[in-house]
Protein backbone atom coordinates (compact mmCIF):
# COMPACT_ATOMS: atom_id res chain seq x y z
CA UNK A 1 0.00 0.00 0.00
CA UNK A 2 1.54 3.31 -1.10
CA UNK A 3 1.22 6.41 1.04
CA UNK A 4 -1.04 9.13 -0.20
CA UNK A 5 0.76 11.96 -2.07
CA UNK A 6 0.01 14.51 0.64
CA UNK A 7 1.49 12.29 3.33
CA UNK A 8 4.57 11.80 1.17
CA UNK A 9 4.98 15.56 0.86
CA UNK A 10 4.72 15.95 4.61
CA UNK A 11 7.65 13.54 5.04
CA UNK A 12 9.92 16.04 3.27
CA UNK A 13 9.05 18.58 5.95
CA UNK A 14 11.26 16.68 8.40
CA UNK A 15 14.40 17.66 6.47
CA UNK A 16 13.31 21.31 6.51
CA UNK A 17 12.62 21.19 10.24
CA UNK A 18 16.02 19.63 10.93
CA UNK A 19 17.67 22.39 8.90
CA UNK A 20 15.76 25.00 10.87
CA UNK A 21 16.92 23.34 14.11
CA UNK A 22 20.54 23.73 13.03
CA UNK A 23 19.96 27.41 12.22
CA UNK A 24 18.39 28.08 15.62
CA UNK A 25 20.98 26.22 17.73
CA UNK A 26 22.86 29.40 18.72
CA UNK A 27 19.63 30.92 20.00
CA UNK A 28 18.58 27.70 21.76
CA UNK A 29 21.95 27.49 23.53
CA UNK A 30 21.07 30.74 25.31
CA UNK A 31 17.88 29.27 26.80
CA UNK A 32 17.88 29.26 30.61
CA UNK A 33 18.89 26.11 32.46
CA UNK A 34 16.24 23.98 34.07
CA UNK A 35 16.06 23.10 37.73
CA UNK A 36 16.32 19.33 37.24
CA UNK A 37 12.64 18.52 37.61
CA UNK A 38 11.27 15.71 35.45
CA UNK A 39 9.58 16.32 32.09
CA UNK A 40 7.36 13.74 30.38
CA UNK A 41 7.26 13.97 26.59
CA UNK A 42 4.22 12.57 24.81
CA UNK A 43 4.32 12.12 21.04
CA UNK A 44 1.68 13.62 18.81
CA UNK A 45 -0.96 11.48 17.12
CA UNK A 46 0.60 8.98 14.74
CA UNK A 47 4.17 9.54 15.91
CA UNK A 48 6.41 7.91 18.48
CA UNK A 49 9.33 8.66 20.76
CA UNK A 50 11.74 9.06 17.84
CA UNK A 51 9.87 12.20 16.77
CA UNK A 52 10.76 13.72 20.13
CA UNK A 53 14.48 12.94 20.06
CA UNK A 54 15.69 16.48 19.31
CA UNK A 55 13.44 17.94 22.03
CA UNK A 56 14.54 15.25 24.50
CA UNK A 57 18.22 15.98 23.85
CA UNK A 58 17.68 19.73 24.12
CA UNK A 59 15.81 19.48 27.43
CA UNK A 60 18.45 17.12 28.85
CA UNK A 61 21.16 19.60 27.83
CA UNK A 62 19.25 22.27 29.76
CA UNK A 63 19.29 20.17 32.96
CA UNK A 64 15.89 18.50 32.95
CA UNK A 65 15.27 14.82 33.68
CA UNK A 66 13.43 13.77 30.54
CA UNK A 67 11.22 10.72 30.14
CA UNK A 68 9.29 9.64 27.07
CA UNK A 69 6.14 7.64 27.20
CA UNK A 70 7.84 4.49 25.84
CA UNK A 71 4.68 3.03 24.30
CA UNK A 72 5.60 3.17 20.62
CA UNK A 73 3.46 5.02 18.10
CA UNK A 74 0.61 7.13 19.50
CA UNK A 75 -2.59 5.67 18.00
CA UNK A 76 -4.86 8.22 19.66
CA UNK A 77 -6.82 7.92 22.89
CA UNK A 78 -6.61 4.52 24.49
CA UNK A 79 -7.82 3.88 28.05
CA UNK A 80 -4.88 1.53 28.78
CA UNK A 81 -2.37 4.13 27.59
CA UNK A 82 -4.09 6.83 29.61
CA UNK A 83 -3.75 4.71 32.75
CA UNK A 84 -0.08 3.97 32.03
CA UNK A 85 0.64 7.67 31.46
CA UNK A 86 -1.09 8.55 34.73
CA UNK A 87 1.08 5.98 36.54
CA UNK A 88 4.21 7.39 34.91
CA UNK A 89 3.30 10.94 35.97
CA UNK A 90 2.73 9.74 39.53
CA UNK A 91 6.11 7.97 39.49
CA UNK A 92 7.88 11.07 38.15
CA UNK A 93 6.20 13.27 40.74
CA UNK A 94 7.64 11.06 43.52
Amino acid sequence: KLPRPLLTLLEARAALEFGWLLVTLPLLSRAPRGDGHPVLLLPGFGTGDRALEALRLFLRSRGYVVETWGLGRNPGFNRRYANLIEQKVRHLHY
